[in-house]
């Protein structure tokens, strides 16, 4: 495959280019630079010259791209559980572990990582990809030299956010997820409209919610949350003045600026 799958042609969808045989982006994105269209002249040129690509998820900062969302397995027992119980769609073979990325339209674009906790450590089980992040897609050649491949070439399906949460959710079994945290605490409802003006006032820190989402916080700059990594080392933080930056991406904020993106705001 040398083209862009035609799932994926639609004219409000965007792309970033990578390196070759490489999940990092050439150049920094923004909500109004440096990405494309299927059709553009640069994206097929470099498709042509060997590079990967990556599609941007979700609707992020009310810059829509489609309302759309991946879910990424990266344990081969959930995904064999999970996939009865969710909607045929149109899906990705990853060139790394082979495992799949099922693509879908959804209501309500989120952020979503599914741990195990193992001795102590998050294992991650499978990521929902949303708003502001990218996922990497054909006709991309993973790091290992395998390339991302149409597994299911039925057109992208609906899916509501809730079925997503219902069918994913019981496989987390980390103590604390940051997201069911901010979604039910009484602040957090403050934050939801708009009455919460101090982080404080919430409790968190940066360190507390990359734990309780699963990251590695015994390195500094660690993986990102926000997209696929190879050198998994692009995203640092600082606790004592409560700010991120990912250099991936280039993402950054405080936590409540964290706690929001995760949910969509």
């Amino acid at each position: 495959m040398t083209d862009i799958p035609l799932q994926l042609q639609q004219p409000q969808y965007r792309f970033i280019v990578l390196k070759s045989k490489s999940k990092t982006p050439i150049q920094k994105w923004t909500q109004t630079t440096n990405h494309y269209r299927y059709d553009n002249p640069y994206i097929k040129r470099h498709i042509t010259e060997g590079g990967n690509v990556a599609l941007i998820l979700g609707t992020k900062d009310g810059t829509s791209y489609g309302n759309i969302i991946a879910i990424d397995f990266d344990n081969e027992e959930v995904q064999q559980k999970c996939l009865p119980k969710l909607p045929k769609t149109f899906t990705i073979k990853s060139g790394g572990k082979g495992l799949l990325h099922l693509y879908y339209k959804t209501d309500k674009t989120r952020i979503l990582r599914i741990t195990k906790e193992i001795n102590g450590e998050n294992e991650r089980l499978v990521d929902v990809q949303g708003p502001g992040t990218i996922i990497v897609c054909p006709p991309s050649t993973h790091p290992s030299g395998k390339q991302y491949t149409v597994h299911d070439n039925s057109p992208i399906n609906f899916i509501e956010m809730k079925q997503v949460k219902e069918t994913l959710l019981p496989f987390h079994t980390s103590k604390l997820k940051a997201e069911q945290k901010y979604k039910t605490s009484q602040k957090t409802q403050k934050a939801k409209t708009g009455l919460l003006k101090n982080i404080t006032d919430l409790g968190l820190t940066i360190k507390q919610i990359m734990q309780d989402l699963g990251m590695n916080i015994n390195k500094n700059p660690t993986e990102c949350i926000f997209h696929n990594s190879k050198g998994k080392a692009s995203f640092s933080w600082d606790n004592s003045k409560g700010i991120y930056h990912c250099f991936g991406c280039g993402e950054k904020g405080n936590e409540l600026t964290l706690l929001r993106k995760l949910n969509g705001k």
